[in-house]
């Protein structure tokens, strides 16, 4: 058997980039390599999806947010059909099956008797990121697309995300998703042009990117549009375990306009970035 595991090291909040390094990392250098790949959910998993399979001697299958199937979300057997179909994935020789648990649900984890011997083989653990490899994370990406961001820019970010000697500085659970959103909006505000410090900060930073898109979407809707939504948002997209955990699920549009406070409601633009 061929397994993975990949987890968070925050103990409380998710954020720390593991998605992004099994999606854009692990998937992405796979399918480079001539690999199959497939990337599904858990609810992908619970609804019987299959990952794709070809005659290429090895396929690489990532499942990530693993820990929402140890939450009240799941049912036992819900928890037992998920987990049992991961384990007949890991079984087979040709097959690579790489899980993303959140470090402050191994300890449950373990004491799974179904999960615990996955998390136990070939573990990961993700730290923080370095200042120096934060700039990494802002400059490459950009330079690949032939879009490189002014040094002014880049500055600004990282002192947003790493300030030096501020208590006040973000929780590094927060920094990816604060900054990937930063720089997407700055990005949308240059045309996709070059990032300089002026679209950077008219997009708010890193500590105001999300409010300046939040405040956007939510000022073009109508007042009944406005109660409707932000009742339906934070009940379908907000969750808790019994310890009072929060976790996260992701929402579709589709599934926005099932919901009967969203229902026939219209819905933000997806250019505000939200």
């Amino acid at each position: 058997m061929r397994t993975g595991c990949a987890w968070s090291r925050s103990s409380a909040r998710t954020g720390s980039g593991k998605s992004s390094l099994l999606n854009a990392g692990l998937l992405a250098s796979a399918a480079e390599r001539g690999l199959t790949t497939a990337a599904l959910s858990v609810d992908d998993v619970a609804a019987g999806t299959e990952p794709e399979t070809d005659d290429r001697d090895v396929r690489v299958v990532v499942v990530d947010q693993l820990e929402q199937v140890l939450t009240e979300r799941f049912s036992a057997e819900a928890r037992t059909r998920v987990l049992r179909q991961v384990r007949a994935w890991a079984s087979s020789e040709r097959t690579v099956v790489v899980v993303g648990l959140r470090a402050d649900f191994l300890a449950k984890a373990l004491t799974d008797p179904s999960l615990g011997p996955l998390v136990q083989a070939h573990q990961v653990l993700l730290t923080p990121l370095e200042r120096d490899t934060l700039r990494r994370v802002i400059v490459e990406p950009a330079q690949r697309a032939g879009r490189p961001i002014e040094d002014e820019a880049v500055d600004l970010a990282l002192r947003d995300v790493a300030p030096v000697d501020d208590p006040d500085g973000l929780d590094a659970a927060s920094t990816l998703p604060l900054l990937s959103h930063a720089l997407l909006v700055a990005w949308a505000r240059a045309g996709g042009s070059r990032i300089t410090a002026t679209t950077y900060v008219a997009a708010g930073g890193v500590r105001g990117g999300v409010e300046t898109s939040a405040e956007a979407a939510y000022s073009s809707l109508d007042e009944s549009a406005r109660v409707a939504g932000a009742a339906a948002v934070f009940r379908m997209m907000v969750i808790a375990d019994a310890d009072g955990v929060a976790l996260r699920r992701p929402v579709s549009h589709a599934d926005l306009a099932d919901d009967p406070d969203w229902s026939g409601r219209p819905t933000p633009s997806s250019s505000s970035g939200s």
